[in-house]
């Protein structure tokens, strides 16, 4: 496999994960269910992007096109799995994990052609039970619903884009620093005492990054800082307000949940030693 990843379009096989750079930050993602060896430009991509062309995320569809469109004129590459190196590559274009079969990626990719076609919608990967309806499964999302979630979990089985969550993490190293600059500011202006400001810090800063649902956490921080931009420290208060509330609920479900498993196990010691 070449350092860059780029394969010619005579290189593809069946199966293959494949991507190209639309833009200077972003990969478009998608799986060959269809090799033509004659032209290979005329095989066929699973992908998830808008039909007419255009960068409009409520145009996006879950299709099938030609190499050649999927390429756009770009330079193709092939995604690598099971890389000892994935963790010095750009995020999507090289995962640690093992893959599956390539015959069970394109039964997979059929899969989610003959649930939006033919069923009543895409179920859902991490949730079986809440299908996505026909117009949801359509609905591109930057976080949960893009062209590399699609294509990983036609290669492994699991829903996640590496992409948006390395983004993430990069955003979530300053977003501790916005934080406690804020905190700052409201002892400050004197609308938090500053004893309680270095405990607060040390308590944003050990759970932040436990967070599980770190998408909302980024939300949140942005738009309370936004808030706190546009009408000062006083509407930021109960942004704060709110932020610290969950951070508390955050640490109780935590501790309960401990002592809940703990207790099985204990439980669940005692009997079987009786």
């Amino acid at each position: 496999m070449p350092v860059f990843h780029t394969i010619a379009s005579k290189d593809i096989w069946l199966g293959d994960h494949v991507y190209i750079w639309s833009s200077v930050f972003h990969q478009h993602h998608g799986i060959v269910i269809f090799v033509d060896r004659n032209d290979p430009d005329e095989s066929q991509v699973l992908e998830f992007s808008t039909y007419d062309g255009s960068r409009k995320p409520n145009r996006a569809r879950i299709q099938v096109v030609s190499l050649k469109r999927f390429r756009k004129d770009c330079s193709l590459k092939r995604v690598v799995y099971g890389s000892r190196y994935a963790r010095f590559k750009r995020a999507g274009t090289a995962y640690e994990s093992q893959c599956l079969a390539p015959e069970i990626a394109v039964d997979n990719a059929h899969l989610v052609l003959e649930q939006i076609n033919y069923g009543d919608g895409f179920i859902e990967p991490n949730n079986l039970t809440k299908p996505w309806t026909a117009e949801e499964a359509h609905g591109y999302n930057l976080f949960i619903r893009n062209c590399e979630c699609l294509a990983y979990w036609c290669k492994t089985g699991r829903w996640i884009s590496a992409q948006v969550i390395q983004l993430v993490e990069n955003v979530s190293k300053y977003l501790l620093a916005i934080i406690k600059a804020i905190i700052d500011s409201l002892v400050r202006e004197k609308l938090i005492p500053s004893i309680g400001q270095e405990a607060l810090s040390e308590m944003i800063e050990s759970i932040l990054p436990a967070c599980s649902s770190k998408f909302c956490v980024f939300a949140f921080a942005i738009q309370a800082l936004l808030t706190y931009l546009t009408y000062g420290a006083a509407g930021i208060t109960p942004w704060i307000g709110g932020f610290i509330g969950s951070l508390i609920g955050f640490v109780v479900g935590d501790f309960l949940g401990r002592l809940v498993v703990n207790g099985v196990a204990q439980l669940n010691d005692a009997f079987f030693a009786n």
